[in-house]
């Protein structure tokens, strides 16, 4: 852990954002903000906050905003699979899905229970067709839900 936040830390700055695609005790964006901790308490200032749970936080614009990914194998949730869609699908489509192509592995690493963790970077742009394709699939689970039903607005992905 502590190799894979130094090593996050030399890619990552102001225009490079890190987004944690992970949710467990083993692996989330907490404990690699505050792997420093007590000497600093936010070692990785520029990754986004992961969203971890469907309907308390929504869709994860700052995912398709970021330029580096750090993904657990397999696909790691603390409340289960099936509320935290905001996890799976993106794993899903970032692994073997829409996004494949978009990201190229940079490094992995062993973490407990035989978890991988693999940074991968950015290649390219994210069209909007891909993210409105990928907001259509939390609309089928969420039907009348106003947090996933409005088109996004973001910069350039």
């Amino acid at each position: 852990m502590k190799q894979m936040t130094a090593d996050l830390k030399e890619i990552s700055s102001e225009h490079h954002k890190v987004y944690v695609l992970s949710s467990s005790g083993i692996l989330n964006d907490d404990i690699l903000r505050q792997i420093e901790m007590p000497d600093n308490s936010n070692a990785l200032p520029f990754m986004n906050l992961t969203h971890h749970v469907d309907l308390r936080d929504g869709f994860p614009v700052s995912f398709f905003e970021s330029d580096y990914v750090v993904i657990a194998l397999p696909t790691q949730y603390h409340l289960g699979e099936s509320g935290q869609k905001v996890v799976g699908i993106l794993a899903e489509e970032v692994m073997n899905g829409s996004l494949k192509n978009n990201f190229k592995p940079l490094k992995s690493y062993t973490l407990d229970n035989n978890v991988e963790s693999i940074v991968l970077k950015k290649t390219s742009s994210i069209t909007k067709e891909k993210v409105e394709l990928i907001r259509s699939q939390f609309r089928k689970i969420y039907p009348d839900n106003p947090i996933f039903s409005n088109s996004i607005q973001m910069s350039d992905a």
